[in-house]
């Protein structure tokens, strides 16, 4: 009995693992990096907070991890994973998720 019930609780374990891992990316590709920096690095810094818990994605750009939150048509908001208290407002997100959804 006690042996279904450790499965069980893995099984439940690793489920919610994959969960929060769902919004995860790793972009290793170097051209895909190059253009999301790209779009990073023309950010404009905005004066609000966000709360990393409700982020779309989370993004590791060799290294560097970001959260990114989708905001009304082509823009996007972000923070640096390592800095969270300075959010920037950006555009073309379309091209972000456009990698995302290649991966």
């Amino acid at each position: 009995m006690k042996k279904w019930l450790l499965i069980g609780v893995l099984a439940l374990l690793v489920g919610c693992q994959q969960a929060e891992d769902a919004n995860f990316y790793s972009i290793k590709d170097r051209g895909d990096v190059l253009v999301i920096e790209n779009i990073f690095l023309e950010a404009e810094k905005i004066d609000e907070t966000l709360d990393v818990e409700t982020a779309d994605y989370h993004l590791k750009l060799l290294g560097n991890e970001y959260y990114v939150w989708k905001d009304e048509g082509d823009t996007g908001k972000l923070v640096y994973k390592y800095d969270t208290s300075q959010a920037y407002a950006f555009n073309d997100l379309s091209r972000i998720t456009t990698i995302l959804e290649r991966k």
